[in-house]
């Protein structure tokens, strides 16, 4: 599961192929994903194909959603563990 996730984050911000040589709807996704952030954003800001505050948000914006996801999880664990002794 590590390898295919780690194959899947390599493949979706942008190191193997750019992003922007996906077709269609796969293309749309791919660049709406949280991986685009990593490699295929800044990209386009220094070609100069994306606006640098419209880039900024969208990092932001993953980076919060992703935090309060990771919060979330982390609070439902808290609620279940069970402490052994004292």
């Amino acid at each position: 599961v590590l390898h295919m996730a780690w194959i899947a984050g390599l493949f979706c911000s942008g190191m193997l192929l750019p992003l922007n040589v996906f077709p269609g709807a796969l293309g749309e996704v791919v660049r709406a994903l949280p991986w685009s952030s990593l490699l295929q954003a800044p990209a386009d800001v220094l070609l100069g194909e994306a606006a640098p505050l419209g880039t900024f948000v969208f990092q932001a914006a993953w980076a919060v959603a992703l935090l309060a996801l990771g919060r979330l999880v982390q609070s439902a664990a808290t609620r279940r563990v069970v402490v052994q002794g004292g």
